[in-house]
């Protein structure tokens, strides 16, 4: 092999060599002159006879007129190239033998001036969606033609797009076959005017205005892998009401996240529909655009289901969105469908949207607190009674289905011996009055669920007789359970 590189394409070329062979017989032999072009391409210029017998073919000339593969610059390799079969198995070993001499490349240049001008164009378009790129010049040349070429990225080289040849101030317009492999990923643009050799002069273009025009088409967005997960990124079939969790899905935007006008986050039970009003019971909805996240319902004030710090967008596309969110306290305890929908920038083109193909269900949520911390009775005589100073003694209570209301004492003396009294009313000795045990005792039955229910109780100490003097104390605890 003999390399050679070369930085201009010459207007012709001819490759020759000199070859002699010696062959001896029971053989099968041949000789190639072959040429590797820089982009790897490889060709047979000559190939002379097989000769199966004894020969001896002297000295023969090669010429070829190879002006055809000589049209890119880089490095060639000239190839001297000799093959011969397998002798047949009862043959002796043949012995060949082939010489080389004067084997080289002639190439042939006009003398003169290179014109080569070259300008760089940046754009935000995306790549694949520019469907037509256009050059336009306002301008002229000194007399001679110049070549206008826009390089291709997905070849790396050089497509020529025609000529501009007026002498006086024109417009002249070209465009692409492929444009979207004359965009990079980075929205280089390279246009490029130049000559091939000019034995006269100098070349002169003057241009009075250049643009690349760029047709683009735009797409909807993309929507994919819903889903509804804990912190840790699992994916879940039950949702407990006022706990946090993720609903996550990738987005896809060929024009790129600018490209987006919002994503919008839905979650409802099955007792509504997607499109019903926002409400803590069965409707929620969120979204993130260009200025962050935000929860439009049902608290679109304070935000208070929406953890703004943990969530997430991604800086370009594709790219995963995820949702952090908790249901409200009296959330239904049904399933729950979720949904993420992509809107694009212009609302023309619509959007893209997916639903979780797994929906969870959401848990049946009961809480219950003390609004008081204490309650004190002062210094009651023995046989006497006392009420609670704070009474009444407010529970608190929110849930999502019907529940009891139910109240218990500690293994106290007061408790174990029947001195606290409950009351859901501040008369004491009707009907609703129950004598606190260590046992569970519903004091309001089959409450509608809700948020924030507040349950009043009064408590009254009826201290025997024969009780000791001493400070006592005794524990009230409330308890909520489905009804």
């Amino acid at each position: 092999n003999y390399s050679f590189t070369i930085t201009s394409v010459p207007i012709s070329a001819k490759v020759y060599a000199s070859y002699h062979i010696i062959c001896d017989d029971d053989t099968d032999y041949h000789i190639e002159v072959r040429l590797i072009l820089p982009n790897g391409s490889e060709y047979a210029l000559h190939v002379s006879s097989t000769y199966t017998d004894v020969v001896d073919t002297g000295w023969i000339n090669v010429t070829v007129d190879a002006s055809d593969y000589f049209d890119q610059t880089g490095t060639y390799t000239l190839k001297l190239y000799a093959q011969t079969k397998a002798a047949p198995l009862a043959a002796k070993k043949p012995t060949n033998e082939v010489y080389w001499d004067d084997a080289g490349a002639e190439l042939t240049y006009l003398a003169g001036y290179i014109f080569d001008v070259r300008y760089y164009f940046q754009t935000s378009a995306n790549p694949d969606a520019v469907t037509e790129l256009n050059v336009t010049v306002y301008g002229f040349t000194s007399g001679e033609a110049i070549h206008v070429a826009i390089y291709n990225f997905s070849i790396s080289s050089w497509t020529d797009l025609g000529d501009i040849t007026t002498t006086t101030i024109d417009w002249s317009n070209f465009t692409t076959t492929n444009p979207t492999d004359n965009v990079n990923d980075t929205g280089h643009i390279i246009v490029k005017f130049y000559t091939t050799s000019d034995q006269v002069e100098a070349d002169k273009l003057s241009i009075d205005y250049l643009a690349v025009n760029l047709l683009t088409v735009d797409t909807a967005p993309t929507v994919s892998n819903v889903d509804v997960t804990n912190t840790t990124d699992y994916s879940v079939t039950y949702v407990d009401p006022e706990t946090w969790y993720f609903l996550r899905a990738d987005v896809d935007d060929p024009e790129g996240i600018s490209d987006l006008a919002n994503v919008t986050f839905i979650l409802w039970s099955t007792s509504v529909s997607e499109t019903d009003p926002d409400a803590k019971r069965n409707h929620y909805t969120f979204i993130w655009n260009s200025s962050g996240w935000f929860e439009i319902g049902p608290d679109p004030i304070d935000e208070s289901h929406i953890n703004k710090s943990a969530c997430v967008a991604p800086e370009s596309l594709p790219g995963t969105f995820k949702l952090a969110f908790k249901l409200s306290g009296i959330a239904e305890p049904v399933q729950w469908n979720a949904t993420v929908i992509a809107y694009d920038a212009d609302a023309a083109i619509g959007y893209g949207q997916e639903y979780d193909p797994d929906p969870p269900q959401v848990s049946i949520y009961l809480y219950v607190e003390f609004i008081d911390a204490q309650a004190t009775f002062g210094t009651i005589q023995v046989g006497g009674t006392a009420d609670a100073q704070e009474n009444p003694i407010q529970i608190k209570v929110t849930a999502n289905v019907n529940f009891n209301v139910s109240v218990y004492g500690n293994e106290s003396e007061p408790v174990v011996d029947g001195w606290i009294i409950v009351s859901i009313n501040s008369t004491f000795g009707d009907e609703d009055d129950i004598i606190l045990s260590t046992t569970p005792q519903v004091i309001y039955a089959n409450q509608t669920w809700g948020e924030n229910l507040i349950y009043d109780t009064w408590l009254r100490a009826q201290v025997p007789e024969t009780a000791s003097p001493g400070t006592r104390y005794f524990r009230y605890y409330a308890q909520v359970s489905q009804a």
